[in-house]
């Protein structure tokens, strides 16, 4: 869950980049959802990272072999 701060600076910020005044409801959906947006791209990366990881490992051991 996103914090009221930082809900009041994304309704400020919508407000002066899109002119939109919306409701603290729709903010916070808003809010909610691009946080779970880059919950996701974290994620995505780390398991992007580890598999990286794993297949410089294998390749690793197949040179020492």
């Amino acid at each position: 869950m996103v914090s009221q701060q930082l809900l009041k600076e994304l309704q400020e910020i919508i407000k002066e980049e899109y002119g939109q005044d919306l409701e603290m409801e729709k903010i916070s959906q808003i809010g909610n959802g691009l946080v779970g947006y880059f919950d996701l791209l974290a994620k995505m990366h780390h398991k992007n990272n580890q598999n990286n990881e794993d297949e410089y490992e294998i390749q690793t051991a197949e040179i020492q072999g």
